[in-house]
């Protein structure tokens, strides 16, 4: 189970009120992935993950061939971008070693009180380059 304590060692939940990681630790799914499980895929439902111990990269398929564009530590968040823009998941994430991280499911109706995304969180495609994202993981194996 995750505490209200390690929700607060995210550096975008460390400024909630403790009654609101307390609530949150009642709500999230703890979650720990093997070195090489993604966490999330393309088209995936949205949610927003804290990672609380371990590595995760950040995946996009460009062309035919996958690539790491970025990664989390341990008091970051991802995903982020799907929950900040209203889009499907434009990348994949797979941790590099075991990883435990929350899953925050946005059918929970107090979402409305946690931070936003904020802009230097966010990695655009570099200028001048055109954004071809196809799916990452099991989706783009034809697997469902």
């Amino acid at each position: 189970m995750v505490t209200a304590e390690e929700i607060g060692r995210v550096a975008v939940f460390a400024d909630l009120e403790p009654t609101e990681r307390d609530w949150l630790s009642r709500v999230v799914a703890d979650i720990t992935l093997a070195p090489g499980e993604v966490a999330v895929h393309e088209g995936d439902a949205r949610a927003l993950f804290g990672v609380l111990e371990g590595r995760i990269e950040v995946l996009r398929l460009v062309d035919g061939v996958e690539g790491v564009i970025g990664g989390r530590k341990p008091g970051d968040v991802f995903a982020e971008i799907a929950i900040a823009f209203g889009l499907v998941h434009p990348c994949g994430f797979r941790a590099t070693e075991t990883t435990r991280v929350f899953r925050i499911e946005l059918r929970i109706s107090r979402l409305s009180a946690l931070p936003r995304a904020q802009p230097d969180s966010v990695q655009m495609a570099p200028a001048g380059r055109p954004c071809r994202c196809r799916p990452v993981g099991r989706r783009a194996a034809g697997r469902e």
